[in-house]
């Protein structure tokens, strides 16, 4: 095998969908290249496809770029390792996430039966906290249905990832405990970890360092006390430390950790529900049994004509390459957060 490579395999709509497309395109731009090692291609409409590619790097560093690239488009490894995955929903470290469950589990507004979740910057970026959030503070119940509805008119992408212009979706789980989520529609004041919680004798006001309560003990909403110290914020600080810590505890043989890969796939099977919903307008059940990113095959379909048709990139600002990395590295000593420093590093390109 050439040195700086590695074999990957693609399975689904690989041809309508044009994963397959993207994925050789990705490789090339990042100026890598490939050879195809197997190609099965479904003679049938409902029938899968199946890929097995040979990717081949300049070297560890653009391989491993490379990888990363193909990785997002859904290619798996055909070296698979025994290994324990975390997703960094940082967030369900937080002081106020952790509180608001204990008050949940303690009985203080009686049984959830409701969230409310509002974001914006697209579903797959922002709401992703948002669902495993409220998800995680009511113990990760298991979503049993999904409908939802998708609106894409101007040609938007996420880290080379289409994504909608808006959407909704209501998600049913066990014991009957239901989650609203709009993402796009109103921004006033939204956030990736901010919700309420109804109960049936109570509710919650969430955020990642604030928690008000209103119940019949409060009288009115009442702010829960957090014993916040300093670094407790939403992204890095004592949450990265944290979950840092309980992976390593994890990987020495201690309990499961709270971001583990199977909790988070839950949160994405729950949003490529709501776009398959919109897709086939129909409610879908868990679990799904569409297994291509639903937004790319409603584009591909035809079902969501554009009518702004420049490509944009919402995270466009965090690309990497030729960008002045002493600059950037001078940025982050003077103490400026990566994205801060990303945005300021391409606006002198």
């Amino acid at each position: 095998m050439v040195k700086f490579s590695s074999e990957i395999e693609l399975r689904g709509h690989l041809i309508d969908s044009l994963i397959l497309t993207k994925v050789f395109d990705g490789i090339m731009d990042h100026g890598g290249s490939f050879e195809v090692l197997e190609i099965k291609v479904g003679k049938k409409k409902k029938d899968e496809s199946y890929a097995k590619l040979l990717v081949i790097g300049k070297n560890a560093k653009n391989l491993e770029t490379i990888l990363n690239y193909v990785y997002r488009q859904g290619a798996t490894s055909i070296s698979q390792n025994n290994v324990k995955l975390v997703v960094s929903h940082q967030r369900r470290f937080t002081p106020g996430w952790t509180k608001a469950k204990e008050v949940i589990e303690s009985g203080a507004i009686g049984e959830p039966i409701r969230a409310e979740l509002r974001v914006k910057d697209g579903l797959l970026n922002w709401g992703t906290h948002s669902i495993d959030g409220a998800r995680y503070i009511l113990g990760d119940p298991k979503a049993k249905w999904v409908v939802g509805a998708v609106e894409r008119y101007t040609n938007k992408f996420e880290r080379d990832t289409p994504i909608e212009d808006s959407c909704i979706g209501l998600i049913h789980f066990e014991k009957n405990i239901q989650f609203f989520i709009q993402s796009d529609l109103m921004d006033n004041e939204c956030d990736a970890g901010k919700f309420e919680i109804y109960g049936t004798n109570g509710f919650l006001k969430v955020t990642e360092t604030d928690l008000k309560i209103f119940n019949e003990d409060s009288k009115g909403w009442k702010n829960i006390d957090l014993n916040l110290k300093e670094g407790d914020k939403a992204i890095g600080g004592n949450m990265n430390a944290e979950q840092t810590k309980e992976l390593i505890k994890w990987i020495e043989g201690g309990k499961k950790h709270r971001g583990a890969g199977d909790i988070a796939a839950e949160t994405v099977e729950i949003m490529m529900g709501i776009y398959e919903s919109a897709r086939l307008n129909r409610v879908i059940n868990f679990p799904m049994k569409e297994k291509d990113y639903p937004l790319s095959l409603m584009i591909a379909e035809g079902k969501l004509p554009l009518e702004i048709k420049e490509r944009y990139d919402i995270r466009g600002f965090l690309n990497r390459e030729n960008i002045d990395e002493e600059l950037y590295a001078k940025l982050r000593d003077d103490g400026l957060h990566h994205h801060q420093a990303m945005q300021i590093v391409n606006r002198n390109e």
